[in-house]
């Protein structure tokens, strides 16, 4: 029981970022268009937090008309955090409303939006903004079988 909850304290301090970086927000530049909500439908596999590559577990963030789900799983595949509700696409501004979830994570975000600027470019979704006063720049490619 120890191990699971020392694996929700790693998580959660994974998903914190700490202070920007060269490679967070304010070194890297917004490119591509702005997003659509026939781009976002589907399965997307989170590859990239801040400019650093995501190796520690999986992250997949599906997405449908009007609601988004995203699940974080250890690398056996055992889901430790989840979280979920609506969400508004406007131009290039990207808002998540969490209304659904569970894990240490979920109850620093349960009933928040956060807003990102969203990108298109070369197959890759990209979100760039904040959550709880903390940079979060994440690039997500379609997980396989996807178009």
């Amino acid at each position: 029981m120890k191990s699971v909850a020392l694996f929700g304290v790693l998580l959660f301090a994974l998903q914190s970022p700490g202070a920007p970086t060269a490679k967070s927000e304010e070194g890297r530049k917004m490119s591509g268009e702005p997003c659509s909500v026939s781009q976002l439908v589907g399965t997307w596999r989170l590859i990239e937090v801040n400019g650093d590559p995501r190796q520690d577990r999986t992250v997949l963030k599906h997405i449908t008309p009007t609601h988004f789900v995203l699940l974080s799983a250890d690398l056996s595949g055992t889901v430790a955090y989840s979280h979920s509700g609506p969400y508004t696409l406007n131009g290039d501004s990207y808002t998540e409303s969490i209304k659904y979830g569970f894990g240490p994570p979920f109850e620093k975000i349960r009933g928040k939006s956060f807003t990102f600027k969203c990108s298109m470019a070369g197959g890759k979704w990209r979100t760039v903004g904040e959550v709880n006063g903390q940079p979060d720049d994440e690039t997500w490619a379609k997980e396989a079988g996807e178009k």
